[in-house]
C-alpha cells in the first residue's frame, strides 16, 4: 500500500499551525520543496508503532487475517504446516500492499523421504550407505544389485557427509558430519553398528555446521561452515577429536576435504582457497587459486588431486606442489578419483562430467541417468562403478564398457520459501544491504499445532516490514534488500540457502538480522549487538547502530556482546566477508522465557521496546545505504496561487516528480475541510488548477483566511490563500 499521510487532528493541527507561520511571514515565503525535505530524524518518525503491533498481532493469531479470500487465524507458523504457507502468503500481500514487489526463493525444505546429502561404500564394495538432511542413513546391499534401499538408524542432526575408515576400534565406523537440530552449530557422529545407533562424538560452542568429514590412518578431519574444523587421532582405538581456531582459516566456510596420504589432509571452501596440513594440525599451508567457491575435494594417491567448484576445475600431479585450472563451463559439486586418470565429477541439474587424464579435460556424459536433481555427493568402488545422490535420487553408474546407469527416486519434498524484495538505490544500486528476520515459528510442545511465535519472530518481521513502508519514496544510494526467511528455526536453512546462492554481480556490504525485539529483561531498554568475537568488520557495524541509536535520540540502548551465543540467521553469512549482526532483546537467560512455547503470544509483547529497536534498525539501515532527502528537482511541489487575495478565480500550481494521485484541499481557519476541488491522478510534470473559490456543495465561499492543503503518495505541504468578496 502507497501509504497516505494519515489523517488526524493532530497532523491537521500542526498543519495549520504551520500555515499561521506562513500568513505571518508573508506569500512566498516558502520555497518549492523546503517543506518537504525529510532529515533522519523525520525518516525514523516515519516508524508507526500501531502497525508493528498490528502485524505482530495478525502473524502470532491474535488477529484475523485475509489470505487467498478467507477469513484465517494463524496459531503456528511451523515450517512444515499450513499456516507457514498461509504466512507466507500474507507477507506477499503485505509486500505488495506498501508497494514492492516479492520475490519467492525455493528450497528444499525438507522431503518425507530422504532429501540426500551424502554418500561412502564399504571397503568391500558390497553396500552402499546414504545420509540424508533430516539424519536418517539408509543402504543398499549388492544382493538386490543396490535397487532397494532400507532406513538403517537416525541421528539428531542433518547429514552432509558420510565415511567409513578403521581408524576406531572396531574397524569399519561409520562417521558422519553434521548440522546440529536448532540452528547454526554442528557434530561428529559415530555409528558402530553398521548405520542403526549413533553416538555423538564430538561438538560444543565452537563448532558449527560441519559439511565434510574424511579419514586417513589413524587420523581423521571435519569442517564445515565459519572456518570450523576439528582434528581427529586414535589412540589404542579411541577416538579423540579436538577443535582449531577457525581465525586460522579466515572464517571461510568449508565443503570439501580429502587425503593425500596419511596424516596429510586438504580442505577446500569458499573463496578459492585451499588449506593443506601435514602434520597434528599446527601449521597449515594456503594455496590461493581462484575467487570462486569450491564445492569438492579428491586425491587418488599423494601426487594426482582434483577440486571443483562453481565453473571451475583445478588438478595436480605433483602432490598439490602447484595446481592447474581446467575449463568446465557448469557448476560442480562433488568430485571422486576413481584411479590416476579416470575422475567423475557431478554438478547443478544432475549433470555427470568425466575426465579420463586426471582432470585436464572434461566431457559431459550425455544422457546419463537424466534427472533435474543437482548431484551433491558421488563415491565409487574400482574404476567403472560409481553412486552419485542428490535431492531424491540415487543413480548407479557404470561407465564401462559397457555402459548403463540406474536410478532410485524418493519423492515428496517439502519446499521451503525466502521472501526478498528491493528498495533500489538511486546511485550504487549493485551495492546492497541486507535487513533481515524469519518468518517461521517453533515451540517445544507442539508445534504443529500451536507455535504463535509473536516475540519469535513475528516482532523482527513486523520491524522489516516496518522500515520499508518507511523507506518506500525515499533515496538511497545503495540498495537494501529487505529478506524474510524460512526455516530458521529447522537450522537456518533458508538464511544458508541464500547466503550460498547470492548473487556475484552484487557487492553486499553488511547484513542486520532482526530476532526477538519485545522482551526488555531488565526494563532499561537496553539491547544486544551480536556478531563474531575478533571481527573487526562485526564490530565496526556494532559501534555504528549504537552512535547512530544515541544521536538520534532513540531510547534504546545496544551494545555490542562478540561471540554471543545466540544462533539466528546472521550466522549463515559470516564466511562472505562482510559484517553481520544479530539484533536482539538479550544475551542467553535474558531472553523471553515464553519463546519456543504456546504462550509467545502478543499480550506479552513489549511493543514500547519494539518500536525503537525498530527505529534503530531503519535509521542503521539508512545511514549504510547512504540515505538522503530527496532532491527538491525530484520532489512534488505545491506553489502559492495567483492572484492571492482574489474573488472569483485564482490559479494553484503545483508539480509532480511521477504519476501520482493528487488531492487539493480547502481548510477554514477552524480547520473544517470546505472544499476539495482536486481529487485526481496526475502525470509528471507542472500543473495548475483553476479553482472559483466555491465550497463542495457550490456555493461561494465568504470573505476570509483559507488555507490550501496538497497531498500525494509522499509529500504534504499547505498554502495560504485570502478569499475578497
Amino acid at each position: 500500500m502507497q501509504q497516505s499521510p494519515p489523517n488526524t487532528p493532530f497532523l491537521f493541527v500542526f498543519s495549520f499551525l504551520f500555515a499561521i507561520f506562513l500568513m505571518i511571514s508573508g506569500p512566498g515565503t516558502a520555497e518549492p520543496g523546503e517543506l518537504e525535505r525529510v532529515s533522519d530524524q523525520d525518516l525514523i518518525s516515519k516508524v508507526d508503532r500501531a502497525e508493528l503491533e498490528r502485524i505482530v498481532r495478525d502473524l502470532s493469531g491474535a488477529n484475523e487475517i485475509e489470505v487467498w479470500g478467507l477469513p484465517l487465524r494463524l496459531s503456528t507458523r511451523y515450517a512444515f504446516t499450513l499456516g507457514k504457507e498461509i504466512a507466507c502468503q500474507y507477507l506477499v500481500d503485505e509486500i505488495r500492499e506498501i508497494g514492492y514487489e516479492p520475490v519467492l526463493q525455493r528450497f528444499a525444505l525438507r522431503v518425507r523421504r530422504p532429501a540426500l546429502t551424502a554418500l561412502t561404500i564399504s571397503g568391500g564394495g558390497d553396500s552402499v550407505f546414504v545420509g540424508d538432511i533430516y539424519g536418517r542413513v539408509f543402504s543398499a546391499t549388492s544382493s538386490d544389485d543396490f535397487q532397494q534401499y532400507d532406513m538403517l538408524g537416525e541421528l539428531d542432526g542433518e547429514i552432509y557427509d558420510l565415511e567409513i575408515d578403521s581408524i576406531a576400534d572396531p574397524p569399519g565406523t561409520i562417521w558422519a558430519a553434521c548440522g546440529l537440530s536448532g540452528g547454526g552449530f554442528g557434530a561428529v557422529f559415530g555409528s558402530s553398528d553398521g548405520g542403526r545407533t549413533w553416538v555423538e562424538e564430538h561438538s560444543g560452542s565452537q563448532v558449527l555446521t560441519l559439511h565434510t568429514i574424511t579419514m586417513s590412518g589413524d587420523r581423521g578431519i571435519a569442517a564445515g561452515s565459519s572456518g570450523t574444523v576439528v582434528l581427529a587421532i586414535s589412540v589404542f582405538g579411541e577416538v579423540y577429536w579436538s577443535s582449531l581456531d577457525p581465525a586460522m582459516f579466515g572464517y571461510r566456510s568449508i565443503f570439501g576435504s580429502a587425503s593425500s596420504g596419511e596424516g596429510h589432509f586438504w580442505l577446500a571452501g569458499t573463496g578459492g582457497l585451499l588449506y593443506e596440513m601435514e602434520d597434528s594440525g599446527a601449521d597449515w599451508v594456503s594455496h590461493d587459486l581462484t575467487a570462486t567457491t569450491f564445492h569438492d575435494i579428491d586425491f587418488y594417491d599423494s601426487r594426482r588431486g582434483v577440486v571443483v567448484g562453481n565453473q571451475i576445475v583445478f588438478y595436480t600431479v605433483n602432490g598439490g606442489d602447484t595446481w592447474t585450472e581446467a575449463a568446465v563451463d557448469v557448476e560442480l559439486r562433488c568430485v571422486r578419483m576413481a584411479d590416476s586418470l579416470r575422475v567423475l565429477a557431478g554438478g547443478i541439474v544432475g549433470s555427470i562430467w568425466i575426465s579420463e587424464d586426471g582432470g585436464a579435460s572434461w566431457n559431459e556424459l550425455i544422457g546419463a541417468c537424466p534427472t533435474d536433481e543437482d548431484a551433491v555427493a558421488v563415491t565409487g568402488y574400482g574404476v567403472d562403478r560409481f553412486w552419485i545422490a542428490g535431492g531424491n535420487d540415487v543413480r548407479m553408474l557404470d561407465i564401462g564398457p559397457p555402459s548403463f546407469c540406474t536410478v532410485v527416486e524418493l519423492t515428496d519434498t517439502i519446499m521451503g520459501k525466502n521472501i526478498s524484495f528491493f528498495h533500489e538505490g538511486v546511485d550504487s544500486p549493485d551495492q546492497r544491504i541486507i535487513l533481515s528476520a524469519h518468518y517461521d515459528s517453533y515451540s517445544s510442545t507442539d508445534p504443529e499445532v500451536c507455535a504463535p511465535g509473536a516475540d519469535d519472530n513475528a516482532t523482527g518481521v513486523a520491524a522489516v516490514l516496518e522500515s520499508a513502508r518507511a523507506l518506500y519514496g525515499e533515496r538511497t544510494g545503495k540498495t537494501v534488500e529487505f529478506v524474510l526467511f524460512d526455516g530458521e528455526e529447522l537450522g537456518l536453512r533458508g538464511s544458508r540457502y541464500f547466503a550460498a546462492n547470492l548473487d556475484t554481480n552484487v557487492s553486499y556490504e553488511a547484513v542486520i538480522n532482526l530476532d526477538m525485539l519485545g522482551y526488555d529483561y531488565d526494563t532499561d531498554r537496553s539491547f544486544v549487538i551480536a556478531g563474531r568475537e575478533d571481527s573487526y568488520e562485526d564490530s565496526t557495524l556494532a559501534a555504528m547502530i549504537v552512535e547512530t541509536t544515541a544521536a538520534l535520540g532513540i531510547e534504546l540502548y545496544p551494545y555490542f556482546v562478540p561471540g554471543a551465543p545466540l544462533s539466528s540467521d546472521h550466522m549463515a553469512f559470516w564466511s562472505m566477508g562482510f559484517p553481520s549482526i544479530l539484533l536482539i532483546e538479550g544475551n542467553r537467560g535474558e531472553l523471553n522465557p515464553r519463546y519456543h512455547s504456546c504462550g509467545d503470544v502478543a499480550g506479552f509483547i513489549d511493543f514500547g521496546l519494539h518500536f525503537e529497536s525498530t527505529k534503530a534498525a531503519l535509521a542503521a539501515v539508512a545511514r549504510l545505504s547512504g540515505y538522503a532527502p530527496t532532491p527538491e528537482s525530484e520532489m512534488a511541489a505545491l506553489r502559492q496561487n495567483w492572484p492571492n487575495p482574489f474573488s472569483d478565480q485564482t490559479r494553484i500550481p503545483f508539480y509532480v516528480p511521477a504519476v501520482t494521485r493528487v488531492r487539493l484541499s480547502v481548510y477554514d481557519v477552524a480547520g473544517r475541510e470546505v472544499a476539495r476541488p482536486l481529487d485526481d491522478v496526475r502525470f509528471e510534470g507542472n500543473h495548475e488548477y483553476e479553482w472559483d473559490g466555491r465550497d463542495d456543495s457550490g456555493r461561494r465561499l465568504s470573505t476570509g483566511v483559507y488555507f490550501l492543503r496538497m497531498r500525494t503518495d509522499y509529500y504534504e505541504a499547505v498554502r495560504k490563500a485570502v478569499v475578497i468578496r
